[in-house]
């Protein structure tokens, strides 16, 4: 039996002493992203806009054995993303992986006036937001990492 068929499928995808970063890790999406690198072994810093949330989903990982850091930050905010890379080279000294799982959403009411009385429109690319998201998070997070 060759030796990786014998292997567990942490141990083929592991990612021990891997540094990643999930935008948006706050949510059921992005959470669930960051348990699984957790699991596989990364050190998962956790970015979304709600501080609670962000240490209640480092919590998780930590009760699982994981080890993870808790970045508040709204990923519009340049000021804010800059603290949260600040935190992870202090806390690790790298940063391996992004995983963008940040939802952009806007609320329009049709008439482009910022109210937020209206309907949920989710993000495409026609509309440019993720594309400027891609943009300062390149610019901002890690001249290394590549998005």
């Amino acid at each position: 039996m060759p030796e990786q068929a014998s292997k567990l499928p942490t141990e083929l995808f592991s990612l021990e002493g891997q540094i990643a970063v999930v935008t948006g890790g706050t949510g059921v999406l992005g959470g669930a992203m960051g348990r699984g690198l957790a699991r596989a072994g990364a050190k998962v810093g956790v970015l979304g806009r709600r501080r609670e949330r962000a240490e209640a989903a480092v919590r998780a990982i930590e009760k699982d054995g994981g080890a993870a850091l808790a970045l508040p930050a709204d990923v519009l905010d340049r000021g804010e993303l800059g603290a949260a890379r600040e935190a992870v080279l202090e806390q690790w000294r790298r940063l391996d992986t992004l995983v963008n799982a940040a939802d952009l959403a806007i609320w329009d009411n049709g008439f482009g006036d910022g109210s937020g009385d209206g309907f949920l429109i989710l993000d495409d690319d026609d509309s440019g937001h993720t594309r400027r998201i891609r943009n300062r998070l390149r610019r901002t997070l890690s001249d290394d990492v590549e998005i």
